[in-house]
């Protein structure tokens, strides 16, 4: 770390470095992931993706295989989960 003799530093300089040890310091840190865009599909879409009909999609909701998410009364599927689902499926067959 380096070290500052104030006794002759100026207001500017020091504030100066202070920036830029805070600057650096969040630069260095992770940013969160923002998922401020979740796209959700019906269950006649997530079918579709996954290839299987409505009474397995239950199935596989129930068993916890998927998740599903109620909105209202209706039930629906993050587009990403699903994707990431049929990627699972693909690698173990």
């Amino acid at each position: 770390m380096e070290e500052i003799i104030l006794h002759q530093t100026s207001l500017e300089f020091l504030t100066d470095k202070i920036a830029n040890a805070v600057l650096e310091k969040l630069s260095q840190q992770e940013k969160p992931k923002q998922d401020l865009q979740t796209e959700f599909l019906t269950i006649k879409d997530t079918c579709k993706i996954l290839g299987v009909t409505k009474p397995t999609l239950h199935i596989w909701t129930k068993s916890g295989k998927v998740t599903g998410y109620r909105i209202s009364s209706r039930i629906r599927y993050k587009r990403e989960e699903i994707e990431n689902a049929v990627k699972q499926i693909k690698t173990r067959g």
